[in-house]
């Protein structure tokens, strides 16, 4: 396995309202990264986050899985967390240890309550965060009125970045708004570039502008040359949405379908170039048995330490999650329970 350096990690959380997509999502990032050779669903039982016998059954996840893709040269680390209400507490230790989350939407459905239950999560939390606007190959589905929805719902921190464009009632491609460069829509068209249809081009400036405006509000050195009618340039925007996302100051929205691929790879790049590693969060709160908190700093160097966040036995044996804290952890290091003493 290749050395992974902390800046070039993130770990990020799908949440969300349950059937909104968010193993399907996982399915194809790690199909689009070649982590697998097929594109699972969840009809079929054979998604690779969904692989308890229960899961399979019931056709929706109970516990949270982890898919590790690699995306241009940054390892993304996708925690799959549970929609349904009854397993919340599988969200939290997910939330626990994730430097992000996503928060998947239905673009038929629109908010519902696990969306309003995930973004009070994340508020809670202070934990940087984006949305993805799932399921556009289905019928009936219109972006204008979920966009509205959501900025209703969770206020004018939403921004567009990834809109998708409709041509008589149908979704002909998706546009990502940071330099308006348009993709296909459907099965084997997502990585194919097209042209903005002329009939688009101002519903695209419309939310292009938004953006510009939300981007602007960051920095007073982008509101300058916002005021002053002057376009940013990608790594600009790039770098205010980054900061932006770390702060909260903005809350993105991206478009597309999982299950035909279809702005998954946009979705992966922004959160390669927007979310942040784990050296942003600094430290881990330990609260011991007579409620006294301590902090479990995050370094890059020093002698290895974990946070145990999650473990799992069955009939296979006991599996164990963990997050890197600090120091490089080797095959075959020994590591010692700060609580218990035991090796």
């Amino acid at each position: 396995m290749a050395k992974v350096i902390s800046k070039d990690i993130r770990n990020i959380c799908l949440i969300g309202h349950s059937a909104d997509g968010k193993t399907s999502l996982a399915e194809a990032m790690l199909y689009l990264t070649k982590a697998t050779d097929r594109l699972g669903n969840i009809t079929d039982g054979n998604t690779v986050c969904d692989f308890d016998v229960e899961e399979t059954k019931r056709g929706f996840s109970i516990s949270a899985a982890l898919a590790p893709v690699s995306y241009n040269g940054k390892k993304i680390n996708v925690i799959d967390a549970p929609g349904y209400l009854g397993f919340q507490g599988e969200v939290s230790q997910a939330l626990r240890v994730a430097g992000a989350a996503l928060i998947v939407v239905s673009a038929k459905a629109g908010v519902e309550v696990g969306t309003e239950i995930a973004w009070n999560n994340v508020s809670d939390r202070h934990t940087p965060h984006a949305f993805f606007i799932n399921k556009f190959d289905e019928s009936e589905v219109n972006f204008e009125k979920t966009f509205a929805s959501m900025r209703d719902t969770f206020g004018s921190t939403v921004c567009p970045v990834v809109i998708p464009l409709t041509v008589n009632n149908k979704i002909v491609g998706l546009v990502d708004l940071l330099d308006m460069t348009a993709f296909g829509f459907g099965k084997g068209e997502h990585s194919k570039t097209i042209d903005i249809p002329a009939e688009c081009t101002d519903y695209c400036e419309k939310y292009h502008e938004m953006l510009w405006e939300s981007i602007a509000s960051t920095d007073e050195t982008l509101m300058e040359k916002y005021f002053n009618g002057e376009t940013f340039t990608r790594e600009e925007a790039v770098h205010a949405i980054h900061a932006a996302v770390r702060s909260g100051d903005i809350a993105p929205v991206l478009c597309g379908s999982a299950t035909n691929l279809c702005g998954v790879e946009q979705l992966m790049k922004f959160i390669a170039e927007s979310f942040p590693s784990p050296l942003y969060h600094k430290a881990e709160i330990l609260i011991d048995d007579d409620g006294n908190e301590t902090e479990a700093k995050t370094h890059e160097s020093g002698e290895p330490s974990i946070f145990v966040f999650k473990t799992v036995a069955d009939q296979f044996g006991k599996l164990t999650y963990f997050k890197v804290m600090s120091g490089e952890l080797t095959n075959g290091k020994e590591m010692k329970n700060i609580t218990t003493g035991q090796v």
